[in-house]
């Protein structure tokens, strides 16, 4: 957003990749953790009575390291991949570095990268999504047996995850998206807003969906929402 905003929009190759690695960990780790989500509402919906001995503390801490460890393996064997290639351009067509405009940057053979990071993001996504759905499958089994009220419950509890898991896969498929629009410059526009869209519609989405389905913030901003309302109302009178 600075650069956007700034007359200065440049960038060292150090700060490039640095930019490059915290916008693939946050894309990493997002997937890795709403899996995580969905197994520990699978837990507690499928083995209420064994959540408690299922989930321990060690195991909780193991969920919540090893995604760090994992994306931080995967992305710095990528970027030392990218740290060997000569550099024969310096114009980054887009609002921030990721692998497509670094790699078009290089004059030389990038075939390893790509195979490397396509590799890499299938296994990822897809290994993800199968335990998603499996989660995800079981609990409605389960509630699809259940009582309306337990079955109201267990759609309330995952509501919040499952939508946060539209929103991110939504701005993974605009991210797909933009990369194979190329460099057409008649698309400059649509590409920086996708971009945008990609980079900040789920770190901004995040907080207010779980602000808002926690029950005692919910409370809070209800709450002053109908001291303004009485307030204006005094001020009237």
């Amino acid at each position: 957003m600075v650069d956007i905003l700034s007359e200065s929009k440049t960038i060292t190759q150090a700060g490039c990749l640095i930019q490059m690695y915290f916008a693939y960990t946050f894309g990493f780790n997002e997937m890795s953790f709403l899996a995580v989500m969905a197994y520990d509402r699978y837990i507690s919906i499928c083995n209420p009575l064994r959540y408690a001995s299922l989930m321990t503390k060690i195991r909780v801490r193991m969920l919540l390291i090893l995604p760090w460890l994992y994306s931080f393996c995967i992305i710095m064997t990528f970027i030392l991949l990218a740290l060997r290639l000569p550099l024969c351009h310096k114009f980054i067509a887009n609002i921030a570095c990721d692998s497509k405009t670094y790699l078009k940057l290089s004059c030389s053979d990038v075939s390893l990268n790509n195979i490397y990071e396509t590799c890499i993001s299938m296994i990822h996504v897809t290994t993800l999504i199968v335990v998603i759905v499996f989660s995800y499958v079981r609990i409605f089994k389960v509630s699809y047996r259940a009582s309306r009220g337990a079955k109201s419950k267990a759609l309330n509890t995952c509501m919040t995850h499952l939508l946060l898991l539209f929103i991110y896969l939504f701005s993974g498929l605009l991210v797909f998206f933009q990369a194979r629009m190329g460099g057409v410059a008649a698309l400059d526009f649509v590409q920086l807003f996708v971009s945008l869209v990609s980079f900040m519609v789920p770190p901004l989405f995040n907080p207010l969906i779980y602000g808002i389905r926690t029950h005692e913030i919910r409370k809070t901003i209800q709450k002053a929402f109908a001291n303004k309302a009485v307030h204006s109302s005094s001020k009237k009178i």
